[in-house]
């Protein structure tokens, strides 16, 4: 999960405008939840799920899922996904923050494995570091679960109402993913995501957005564990180069293999886009990777490649 700016885009405009489809459509859910007695299903939002809604989500979040990254442009339907349930929440006798239901800022584009509950395998750490995939399936998937560290719940879409309720569920348009959420277990291939851990002391949003989401969930690690393969292969070509370099005498040849060191150092870069997939576990390996190299390396390269590390 990376953090994204959401102001960098215009609010859609069936969401925005006076005598908005979202606006007539509040008129509505008002009149529907202020009868007497409640009613007992919930109002049928359609708004959220408008053309210019998901357009707008895919070009801020580059067809990504808010939560975990992953690429749904080609293989499925995004689900437009609302962070603070619109309909109930699970475990409480609760409406659901319906008035949100339209609301712009409440509202993220998601994979169906994220956003709807389904039973999967984990992929855990072992006691001697090593990722395994757990024997038994859980059932993950955010649906309309949304659990606040306040004993009361917010009423209105004032934010600071909203947020001193204390969600404990990381928002990528509100909060910074990396002071919660850590990269582990890139030796095995099968990179895992960990709550952060001040003081030996794991942080609570961290935990919770993990164990909502099942952003460990075995597919999702498998298809991170693809990329990093991928990038592994990379900086072992880089490693090659620079053993080949560091063999040659001062001369053109020597030159030319940390030319293409440099080449190669800045071409991991487009991992990291915002774009691609899986970017901030790419960033996190290619960091660590780039402080090895340097450890191993250093003194013995140009100062143009050293740079670059």
């Amino acid at each position: 999960m990376r953090y994204v700016d959401r102001k960098s885009v215009p609010v859609p405009k069936s969401l925005r405008d006076k005598g908005s489809p979202a606006e007539k459509e509040r008129i509505l859910a008002i009149e529907h939840y202020a009868q007497q007695p409640p009613p007992k299903k919930a109002y049928k939002f359609k708004v959220y799920k408008a053309k210019d809604v998901q357009e707008t989500l895919a070009q801020l979040f580059h067809n990504k899922c808010a939560y975990c990254e992953s690429s749904y442009g080609a293989t499925q339907p995004v689900d437009v996904e609302h962070y603070r349930p619109k309909g109930a929440v699970k475990g409480e006798a609760h409406a659901g923050y319906w008035w949100l239901a339209s609301n712009w800022n409440n509202l993220l584009p998601s994979c169906i494995h994220c956003n709807r509950e389904h039973h999967h395998q984990a992929v855990e750490l072992a006691a001697d570091g090593t990722a395994v995939v757990g024997s038994k399936k859980v059932l993950y998937g955010k649906k309309d679960r949304f659990p606040v560290a306040a004993a009361k719940r917010a009423t209105g879409d004032d934010e600071a109402n909203l947020a001193a309720e204390g969600a404990l569920l990381i928002d990528p348009c509100r909060d910074r993913p990396d002071s919660h959420l850590a990269w582990q277990s890139f030796h095995t291939h099968l990179p895992t995501v960990a709550p952060v851990r001040r003081g030996g002391i794991e942080d609570e949003r961290g935990r919770a957005t993990i164990d909502i989401l099942g952003l460990n969930r075995h597919g999702l690690v498998s298809e991170r564990g693809y990329l990093i393969l991928e990038i592994a292969l990379e900086i072992s070509r880089i490693r090659d180069d620079l053993l080949l370099a560091i063999a040659q005498p001062a001369g053109e040849l020597r030159k030319q293999l940390l030319a293409r060191v440099a080449s190669r150092l800045e071409d991991l870069s487009r991992h990291e886009a915002p774009e691609r997939r899986f970017s901030t576990a790419a960033s996190a390996y290619i960091s660590a990777a780039k402080e090895t190299l340097l450890k191993e390396f250093e003194g013995e390269l140009l100062p143009k490649t050293q740079g670059q590390l």
